[in-house]
């Protein structure tokens, strides 16, 4: 860990010079700058009025999204927000539908999503504690305790956002699948970072969505395309989401332009998150040493997402937050005890190394400033 210890000379005096202009941005992997080819294929693409469903560049990256997933057919979306409440109503998440749910308490649709779905669908979820999410075991007693097992809808993450990127291990996926189609439920899968699980357990796209009956995939977190997401799965209820998008107020004139991006995005693969993976352990890595006023597992960095607890230092996570970007690096906040940093295509070693030597300075300066105050 020497090289996170001391910066040579030269660097230390150029961060010093360019401390004010250098924003390392560790908030999401929404942030990547979309390459050339993604421009040149937007400004480049033909269109049509998705409305009608006839923009040619649209129906391809849902053609080419269907086949990467294994499903049949394919919905663009401009969230991934709206393709899985889509997702979930078209499963008879509505009013006049079933609605029993089972779900991690800290899954991203119910954490961040739920608001606007229950508004729609009155959902209220059944949660479970369990680090990745519903297993076979508690799907099992949950369906045998319902009276129409039939009508329930299990959602699975995977990477699990709120619990630092956590990959559900494909086998675990699919005896959740087997027990939910044994008892004719269904599966959701929340994919967002899909890609991520995919290279963690070097397997393929389709064959962790085959354990779920619908899968959401998100072109902009990861892929860096501008914006876009993908609902996958059967004919019929792609077709009904398509229309329930209206409802939604998701459906998108000439949205080539976008899918164009997202096209390009998909089809350049996702190899590169291998190296995403890496810095994000070198980084953990790197803050556990230099740090140690803060709580930081560095076994449980397993895809792109870090997470520690910087209230030992005497500030939460918003606070901690606050001060880093004042020095340069601009991050997020899951809780008062969960500070995050998402590292992505656009992040280097060289950024690595940068944002470990200034968290480091930040969380000194913390430490001094309580200090002074006693």
């Amino acid at each position: 860990m020497e090289r996170y210890r001391v910066l040579t000379k030269w660097a230390l005096l150029s961060y010093v010079a360019f401390r004010e202009t250098l924003m390392i941005d560790f908030r999401s992997d929404t942030v990547i700058e979309p390459t050339k080819e993604m421009r040149r294929a937007m400004a480049e693409a033909p269109v049509g009025d998705d409305f009608y469903a006839d923009d040619p560049s649209t129906r391809a990256l849902e053609e080419f999204a269907a086949e990467c997933l294994g499903k049949q057919s394919a919905l663009f979306t401009p969230t991934g927000v709206i393709a899985n409440a889509l997702g979930l109503l078209g499963h008879g998440l509505r009013p006049d539908g079933p609605r029993a749910v089972l779900m991690d308490e800290q899954a991203h649709v119910n954490l961040r999503e739920m608001s606007p779905l229950s508004s729609i669908a009155f959902i209220e979820p059944t949660f479970t504690g369990a680090p990745l999410g519903p297993d076979a075991e508690a799907v099992e007693a949950w369906l045998r305790s319902l009276s129409s097992p039939e009508e329930a809808v299990i959602v699975l993450e995977n990477t699990n956002t709120n619990r630092c990127g956590k990959v559900v291990p494909l086998d675990r996926m699919l005896d959740v699948y087997e027990v939910a189609s044994r008892f004719g439920a269904r599966v959701h899968l929340d994919g967002t970072r899909l890609f991520n699980a995919a290279v963690v357990q070097n397997t393929g796209l389709a064959d962790l969505a085959a354990a779920a009956d619908t899968v959401v995939i998100n072109l902009c977190k990861g892929l860096g395309a501008p914006v876009g997401a993908i609902l996958a799965g059967p004919d019929t209820l792609i077709a009904q989401a398509r229309e329930l998008r209206k409802t939604l107020g998701g459906t998108m004139r000439r949205s080539g332009h976008m899918a164009a991006a997202g096209l390009v995005a998909l089809k350049g693969g996702w190899e590169h998150m291998r190296d995403d993976h890496r810095r994000a352990r070198d980084l953990a890595s790197g803050l556990a040493t230099e740090i140690d006023s803060i709580r930081l597992d560095t076994e449980s960095i397993e895809s792109n997402i870090v997470m520690f607890d910087p209230t030992p230092l005497g500030v939460d996570a918003e606070a901690f937050a606050a001060s880093a970007r004042k020095a340069g690096i601009i991050m997020s906040w899951q809780a008062p005890d969960a500070a995050r940093l998402v590292v992505h295509r656009d992040i280097s070693d060289d950024d690595i190394t940068a944002a470990v030597s200034i968290l480091s300075d930040v969380a000194s300066g913390i430490a001094r400033g309580n200090n002074s105050g006693n």
